[in-house]
């Protein structure tokens, strides 16, 4: 059952509802952090892009386009590339897709619009899943 202070270990029945997010005990406020005032580190970022029909399902109808999921995957992608270099200017980004074989697409760059680019430009191919080659070529 939930209690009204924070524990240091688990309760030992779970509560039978969400309980409210962590809070700071009485008197104590929580942080305000300011953007910029953390430090950051450099992070290497893989994408393995899914070429392979388990994107698309059982549908045959699609073409280069792809489909919707297709479309998702390479959103995500760009949308990551986005945020994470606007907090962090040292990321870099490397490009892998993979259905019946696995590529490397691009090698680490720390130009996000040469990785947005490139994630963009992919087409579907279609194929079996390999995402084990992705994983090693990662």
């Amino acid at each position: 059952t939930p209690t009204k202070e924070p524990t240091i270990q688990p309760t030992e029945q779970p509560s039978n509802k969400p309980t409210n997010a962590p809070t700071f005990p009485v008197g104590v406020e929580a942080p305000v952090i300011e953007v910029g005032q953390c430090e950051t580190e450099p992070v290497d970022v893989c994408f393995a892009i899914d070429l392979s029909g388990s994107v698309c399902g059982n549908s045959r109808e699609f073409d280069t386009f792809g489909c919707d999921n297709f479309q998702y995957e390479k959103h995500f992608a760009t949308g990551v590339i986005e945020k994470l270099k606007a907090i962090n200017d040292d990321a870099r980004f490397s490009l892998v897709t993979f259905a019946s074989d696995a590529d490397t697409q691009l090698n680490l760059t720390g130009v996000a619009a040469t990785a947005s680019s490139k994630i963009t430009s992919i087409v579907y191919t279609d194929g079996y899943t390999t995402t084990g080659g992705a994983i090693m070529k990662c």
